[in-house]
């Protein structure tokens, strides 16, 4: 992607300038820049070895997706230390370059996540009618708690997927997510609860079982509900501080459709976290598209 491209750029000119003013200022480079294919050999063993990962999972998301992803950030941090080192290096010459790179980037890493964390609270509202309704209402998962019940959070966006149904402006409701760990899945006991507690009619909810994150989701949605029937609308049903995360995937995989936030109220401790957790994810999807 262009960030990468610009990363490869500017390691390249970082080189070049190193190499013109001292020869021996490139050997540094070139010997730093070796180990930043580490992470990337490593992702390459375990994807050709049919590494067998745990079926654990790390804040809501599985291990065989997290380790991929931490190898290929820890590459990326490396190419920006690589990027900031050589012009340090190049200005100064100094050997406190090495330890002032690590502070360069540290700040560079949370001005980039501020970016991200600002860019969720920039959600568009959207007003509803029921005299133009919405074809369907896509309900994405989260947790299960023990018992097979929703989480408070999952519960929300349920019961917003089930107002706007019975207010008629969606005609559909659309559940995804796979299995929790040590539970059903998400997308399964979303429609227990709305069969059990909303007495809702299965011929009204679709479901999908496969999915874990929110990728493959709206992949699943492209390919299956939108690219199937041409201007069909579509509602996104989550959460305030999901919701910027959706809807870049979705415009990235050209898919129309707006977004509407669960009636859910987190304390601010909570809030902080989730928004928090979600920009970080914003910021991978806008770096590696995942």
């Amino acid at each position: 992607n262009l960030i990468n491209v610009i990363f490869t750029f500017l390691i390249i000119s970082g080189c070049c300038l190193l190499a013109m003013k001292n020869t021996a200022n490139l050997k540094i480079v070139t010997s730093i820049s070796v180990i930043y294919f580490i992470p990337l050999i490593i992702v390459l063993i375990l994807k050709f070895s049919n590494f067998h990962y745990s079926d654990s999972y790390l804040l809501g998301y599985p291990l065989k997706k997290i380790i991929p992803l931490l190898l290929l950030l820890m590459n990326q941090i490396l190419q920006l230390y690589i990027i900031v080192f050589s012009f340090l290096f190049y200005l100064n010459g100094k050997n406190t370059s090495y330890f002032t790179s690590i502070l360069y980037v540290i700040i560079a890493i949370i001005f980039l996540v501020g970016i991200s964390f600002y860019s969720t609270f920039k959600i568009d509202e959207k007003h509803f009618s029921k005299n133009n309704p919405y074809d369907i209402g896509i309900v994405f998962g989260a947790a299960v708690w023990s018992g097979n019940k929703p989480s408070p959070i999952f519960k929300g966006r349920i019961e917003k997927g089930f107002e706007l149904f019975e207010k008629g402006i969606i005609k559909k409701i659309q559940l995804t997510g796979g299995n929790a760990p040590g539970e059903v899945s998400e997308a399964r006991a979303a429609i227990n609860y709305l069969t059990k507690n909303k007495h809702l009619n299965k011929k009204d909810i679709l479901i999908e079982e496969k999915t874990t994150t929110t990728n493959e989701q709206i992949k699943f949605i492209k390919e299956n509900i939108a690219g199937k029937v041409k201007g069909k609308k579509i509602v996104f049903i989550s959460d305030n501080f999901h919701l910027k995360r959706i809807l870049e995937m979705a415009d990235f995989f050209n898919l129309k459709a707006v977004g509407v936030a669960s009636g859910y109220k987190l304390t601010w401790k909570k809030s902080l976290f989730y928004r928090l957790r979600d920009s970080i994810g914003l910021l991978l999807f806008w770096i590696f598209g995942i």
